[in-house]
């Protein structure tokens, strides 16, 4: 969260460090490019934090009519620097910054409890492992994106989640040393 309150920082020494020249045009002073440079370094890392806060970076932008154009979404957060090309208030992006800010400050409990509780690291790590398939297929340029979300893409993630949450179960038994156990379990439920 600390990443988050130094971005927030340097975005607004960035906005109160800018002079508009024009409607869209800005000019920069020396403690704007500062902070632009400690912007850049960091505009990806904290990209990502916000978007696992569940907080959407993307605003719905419509051109003035007089000026025309498509109707897009912008994500503030990659666009910081272009903000003033779209006319989009700078607020608009510290508005999302707090946002990421407020839901982490509200989840400490939840957080905590995640960091504790094993299964939610069994689920992560299942996730992980069912993603890999998907993955290896995407680095030798074949696009997933379709095929997941296609019928067969979510019933083979389904597969993968149940053979994973077997395998994970079974190893965790043998573990524990209740393998033997759990086959006479299974011998007793199929002969009846």
């Amino acid at each position: 969260m600390r990443s988050l309150y130094q971005f927030r920082e340097q975005l607004v020494r960035y906005f109160n460090n800018v002079e508009y020249d024009s409607l869209t045009d800005l000019r920069e002073n020396s403690e704007a490019r500062d902070s632009r440079t400690q912007i850049n370094r960091t505009v990806n890392i904290v990209h990502a934090i916000i978007l696992r806060s569940g907080v959407s970076t993307n605003l719905r932008y419509t051109p003035p009519a007089m000026i025309g154009g498509y109707i897009q979404d912008i994500d503030l957060v990659a666009n910081v620097f272009n903000l003033s090309r779209y006319m989009i208030e700078p607020n608009n992006l510290l508005d999302v910054v707090d946002r990421s800010i407020g839901q982490y400050e509200n989840d400490r409990l939840g957080s905590l409890f995640r960091t504790i509780n094993p299964f939610f690291w069994l689920g992560r790590s299942i996730d992980f492992l069912v993603a890999i398939p998907f993955r290896l297929f995407s680095k030798v340029g074949i696009s997933t994106k379709n095929f997941e979300e296609s019928s067969a893409g979510k019933i083979s993630k389904l597969v993968l989640y149940v053979v994973t949450l077997a395998a994970s179960l079974l190893t965790i038994l043998q573990i524990l040393g209740y393998s033997d156990s759990f086959r006479l379990f299974l011998k007793d439920l199929v002969s009846n």
